[in-house]
């Protein structure tokens, strides 16, 4: 997926306050999150509090976003079909 795609997909998840719910069902701290994207912990409590991601560390947060989001789907898939 092209950045420009990636950064409104993943604003449009900011503004509807779902990117702590992804955090957290991948069961990930703020400051694990900010070490990987390479900011610091409060930056993620702002994009979780709603403010907009911009630059570099926007497009870093919207792939990581998007990859949790993969795995957790693949997580689920693979214990309903387990049981």
């Amino acid at each position: 997926m092209s950045d420009i795609l990636e950064l409104v997909w993943m604003r449009d998840l900011v503004k509807r306050g779902l990117v702590r719910d992804i955090r957290m069902r991948a069961r990930l701290t703020q400051a694990e999150i900010a070490k990987e994207l390479g900011v610091h912990f409060s930056t993620v409590a702002y994009w979780e509090r709603g403010q907009r991601p911009v630059g570099d560390a926007a497009i870093r947060y919207a792939r990581l976003l998007r990859d949790l989001e993969k795995l957790i789907d693949s997580f689920a898939h693979e214990q309903a079909t387990s049981t």
